[in-house]
């Protein structure tokens, strides 16, 4: 599976090829017309469903996205491993995870970053949707959420709002979601491509701190005592604070976060007024400029949400020193890009 770049100028609502209404890359058929859409992430284009091969999984999973090779779409062939699908809890699951999974890689392509397989890369990525082990004794081998060498493992039962709202609690978070997790996992792997691999460790612990330090006695450490108690001047999030390798992919998650949620605001035509604008936040350069531009949407959704009884849509505070390891994503981000167009130009 060749690594591929979305074409510029994708919006994230189109016309539908048959009526002209607005629809989305994940809608499944017209709500107006009835037409039946597929999207193909590549050329950032909604299809008529006669005119294009769908993904295999649209029935059973209602993935909505263009068949790649082997009938599985692009996103839906980096599963490697799926729970039991004979339980139809699972299936439910699966198809929150995957669109999950969509809208997180799709995020990635916009920032012009290419996503290679396990066949164009040794350590290409490949998602892992693991479900809890009973052994014989009736023992629960819990499913971990993680990142490893190019795997991303999620634990199903995160799909499963009230264990998700549980774990939630149990671990003193306002933010916990599926598409974060793979978002945050993405930077676990992002930080091995763009950090690790491309000699940036120097710049990275100048922001972020030394990741040598031992990781499994730093997580132990948090669990037990807890995020310090200035974290939230340094850290985006309390678990940020828990080692190196957690702050960078929290705040990668982040900028994910807030690049897409500017790009949605733009497309339905939201702005604060008088407040600061970016014309294209996948695009923009200046960590700043995006904080500018985000930070008085946010107040605002979150007063909509306590005017509905809501908790808080956007629950965090980015001070200076968020906004510069945010800088450094960014131009991480920028030199993949003209490395990759160095690259295509040889």
């Amino acid at each position: 599976m060749a690594p591929k770049l979305l074409r510029p100028g994708f919006v994230r609502r189109s016309p539908c090829p048959q009526c002209d209404l607005p629809v989305a890359p994940n809608d499944l058929r017209c709500l107006a017309c009835g037409c039946g859409l597929v999207f193909d992430p590549f050329a950032g284009r909604i299809r008529r469903l006669e005119d294009a091969t769908p993904c295999r999984h649209r029935d059973r999973l209602g993935c909505s996205w263009q068949a790649s090779s082997g009938g599985a779409c692009e996103s839906c062939a980096r599963t490697a491993v799926v729970p039991n699908l004979d339980d139809a809890q699972n299936v439910t699951r699966l198809a929150r995870l995957e669109a999950a999974k969509r809208l997180a890689l799709l995020a990635h392509l916009r920032f012009g970053l290419r996503l290679p397989s396990r066949e164009d890369h040794p350590e290409g990525l490949v998602f892992e949707l693991v479900d809890d082990v009973v052994h014989p004794d009736g023992t629960v081998e819990a499913a971990m959420t993680g990142h490893l060498a190019g795997t991303i493992r999620v634990a199903v039962a995160e799909a499963d709002e009230v264990e998700r709202v549980e774990r939630k609690v149990a671990m003193r978070e306002r933010f916990r979601t599926l598409v974060g997790h793979f978002r945050h996992e993405l930077g676990h792997y992002f930080w091995d491509r763009l950090v690790r691999d491309a000699g940036a460790l120097d710049a990275f612990r100048e922001r972020f701190g030394d990741e040598r330090v031992d990781y499994g006695e730093a997580l132990a450490r948090y669990h037990a005592e807890g995020a310090p108690s200035d974290w939230a001047s340094r850290f985006v999030s309390r678990y940020a604070s828990a080692h190196p390798w957690e702050d960078f992919a929290e705040t990668w998650a982040h900028v994910i976060h807030v690049a897409d949620a500017l790009d949605t605001a733009a497309d339905h035509g939201l702005h604060v007024r008088d407040t600061p604008r970016v014309e294209d936040p996948w695009r923009e350069a200046s960590a700043q400029s995006l904080v500018d531009a985000w930070v008085p949407l946010a107040l605002a959704t979150n007063g909509l949400g306590r005017s509905l009884g809501q908790p808080d849509l956007y629950p965090f505070v980015l001070t200076p020193t968020v906004t510069s390891k945010m800088q450094l994503v960014l131009d991480l981000v920028a030199d993949a890009r003209r490395a990759e167009t160095t690259s295509s130009a040889a």
